[in-house]
């Protein structure tokens, strides 16, 4: 019975360690960028180059704010971190398509990127949900909203929409066209198949997808 009471309470010790130190983490993130994540580290390995450069929410373009907003997220600003339609809307279209498709928000999208790795297991789609739950309460949109356009991967060894304009069409974000943002946008599926600065069938049509959600025309 001793044995068992000791096990409890270094399980228990061990329990809230973790959660105090995800709790530290969380909000020392809320005020202190993000330069390099563990994904971003372990992907330099294989891409021998990390370009990046980091941009507040007040340097970014309204333009390239509203496109990501339009292609990732479109109830960002209000759902609480998960967009209960298109998580429902995403079931339905597996059970009915080979062609599977996410319903993963900005917000999960941030807490995957910042805090954790990108292996596929229930394990890390819970961290996954207990992060986003977090930094929806510590950070606010906003604050979410700029870490994700900065952290993002755009391109190989390319990570945030700055880093991409620069490197795409050698201007900062702020200079950047209607045209320009939504392509840079419409890479993020798979950046490094689908170049911003390169024609191929997919990532025109969902650019201009994105442009007419801008209603630009």
């Amino acid at each position: 019975m001793l044995q068992i009471k000791k096990i409890f309470f270094f399980i228990s010790i061990l329990f809230f360690s973790i959660i105090n130190l995800s709790l530290f983490y969380v909000i020392y993130y809320k005020s202190v960028n993000s330069y390099i994540t563990g994904y971003m580290f372990f992907k330099s390995f294989k891409t021998n180059s990390l370009n990046r450069r980091w941009v507040s929410l007040k340097e970014t373009s309204p333009v390239v704010t509203k496109s990501v907003i339009a292609a990732e997220d479109q109830r960002f600003y209000s759902h609480y971190g998960f967009d209960v339609k298109e998580i429902r809307a995403a079931i339905i279209h597996n059970r009915l398509n080979n062609n599977k498709r996410g319903a993963s928000t900005i917000s999960q999208q941030v807490a995957k990127n910042v805090f954790l790795f990108s292996n596929r297991s229930w394990l890390r789609k819970i961290l996954e949900a207990y992060y986003t739950v977090l930094i929806e309460h510590y950070w606010g949109k906003d604050r979410i909203l700029e870490v994700y356009l900065n952290i993002a991967e755009t391109g190989f060894g390319i990570y945030g929409v700055e880093g991409a304009s620069l490197y795409y069409f050698k201007k900062t974000n702020q200079k950047l066209t209607y045209y320009q943002a939504a392509s840079i946008i419409a890479s993020l599926p798979n950046p490094i198949i689908y170049s911003a600065n390169k024609y191929n069938d997919f990532l025109n049509e969902r650019r201009w997808r994105i442009i007419n959600k801008l209603n630009i025309f």
